[in-house]
């Protein structure tokens, strides 16, 4: 089992491989949510896009996430 320090030591490590894809997610859901108000006044094809859109955002925050937490454990747990 890790020790807690390690584990502390790693939280920034961590957060520095989160960060990109986060901001990155967060932006495209963002975007999505635009494609989705105005898809409102067009028709049915734009809220759905934008359902998508957002969708496709979250996903990339929580792989991301997975991704950096699989890249920073193997390293503490190898100490």
């Amino acid at each position: 089992m890790v020790e807690y320090k390690k584990a502390l030591k790693a939280l920034p490590k961590w957060l520095a491989y989160a960060v990109l894809p986060c901001i990155i997610g967060i932006l495209v859901s963002i975007g999505g949510f635009m494609v989705f108000l105005k898809g409102m006044m067009a028709g049915i094809a734009g809220p759905i896009a934008g359902i998508i859109i957002v969708i496709i955002g979250a996903l990339i925050v929580i792989l991301g996430m997975i991704a950096a937490l699989l890249k920073v454990l193997p390293e503490v747990m190898a100490e």
